[in-house]
């Protein structure tokens, strides 16, 4: 999230990293909007120039937009690390601030979140173990190439992620259950094919 963007959603992806967006102090963000999403931590130690002073958690908005927002998203916080989420935006409640320093919030939980920013208060905590067969990345060998074929992110039906997402009209229609799963893959539904079709 570089270059100032605008205008961007973040809807059902899996990512296997900290989701970071913007760059203090001078590369926010602005109208973002994050939902369903499935955001796992690595290794806060290899963010250490892209991440501010003493913040090593999971999630970084960086906005110059009171109106960015995230919610119905599932963590899984980084290991050893006090905070997790932090919200920087216009200071004093202001709708757009591009020329002043964003107010700067850190948290712990995501319920101390929800409480101070009103984000993610439909948010989870997650862990590798939701899916069929993926592993955190083992970051003393970060070189290692993994197959795909070696991997399964198709969401266990029994895990926490399964219909705790929100309809997206268009986005989503045709889940399977009670509400949309968190992540790119629904459960019950066909795996997308990507690259060549056979």
């Amino acid at each position: 999230m570089y270059a100032k963007p605008a205008g961007v959603i973040f809807y059902h992806n899996t990512f296997c990293a900290e989701a970071i967006v913007g760059q203090p102090p001078s590369m926010a963000a602005s109208n973002l909007h994050f939902r369903n999403n499935l955001i796992l931590g690595e290794n806060p130690e290899s963010m250490l120039n892209y991440l501010p002073k003493d913040f090593r958690g999971i999630f970084l908005m960086d906005t110059y937009t009171s109106y960015s927002t995230a919610d119905y998203d599932g963590f899984r916080p980084n290991e050893g690390q006090d905070m997790q989420f932090a919200w920087n935006s216009p200071a004093g409640g202001a709708r757009i601030d591009y020329k002043n320093p964003r107010e700067v919030h850190v948290f712990r939980t995501l319920k101390e979140l929800c409480a101070a920013m009103g984000q993610e208060c439909h948010g989870i905590l997650v862990d590798y173990d939701i899916f069929q067969n993926v592993k955190k990345t083992d970051m003393a060998n970060f070189s290692k190439i993994y197959d795909a074929k070696d991997m399964d992110f198709r969401l266990k039906p029994d895990s926490a992620a399964v219909d705790a997402g929100c309809i997206l009209p268009n986005i989503n229609d045709g889940f399977t259950g009670k509400a949309p799963d968190l992540g790119a893959l629904e459960v019950g539904q066909a795996v997308p094919i990507y690259g060549p079709r056979p």
